[in-house]
C-alpha cells in the first residue's frame, strides 16, 4: 500500500514506478476509483464514487470518463451513454429521479440534438 501525506492511498499494480495495472485509490477527500490504470491514469475499465455519492461504473481513457458508461446520483437519477473527454456527449438515456426521461444526444453535459423526453405522470 502507498499512502501519500494528504492520505490518499494506493492499493494495487505498479510498473516501472508508475501506477498500472487493476489497482483502487482512495483520496484523502473520499473519492475512491476502482479499475485499470495506466502510467499513473485512470484507463481501461474502472468505477468512481465521490464523497457525495455519485458513481461512475464504465471506461477511462487517460483520467477521463471516454466510451460507454452509466452514472448514478445519490437521488436515483442515472445516466446511461456515451462520454466524450469526461463529459456526457454522444447517444444516451438520462432518466430523472422522478422516473422521467430523456433519451437521445448530448453533447458536453447537456441535452443537445435530437431527442425524446418523456415526463412522469
Amino acid at each position: 500500500m502507498q499512502i501519500w501525506p494528504d492520505g490518499t492511498k494506493y492499493v494495487g499494480y505498479w510498473r516501472h514506478d508508475k501506477i498500472d495495472g487493476m489497482g483502487r485509490m482512495i483520496t484523502g477527500d473520499g473519492d475512491v476509483y476502482t479499475g485499470d490504470w495506466e502510467k499513473n491514469a485512470a484507463h481501461g475499465m474502472g468505477e468512481y464514487e465521490d464523497s457525495s455519492g455519485v458513481k461512475y461504473s464504465g471506461e477511462w481513457v487517460r483520467d477521463r470518463q471516454e466510451g460507454r458508461g452509466v452514472e448514478e446520483w445519490p437521488d436515483g437519477a442515472v445516466y446511461e451513454g456515451e462520454y466524450k473527454d469526461g463529459m456526457k456527449s454522444g447517444r444516451g438515456k438520462f432518466t430523472w429521479a422522478d422516473g422521467s426521461t430523456y433519451e437521445g444526444f448530448f453533447f458536453n453535459n447537456l441535452l443537445n440534438g435530437e431527442g425524446n423526453f418523456r415526463e412522469q405522470n
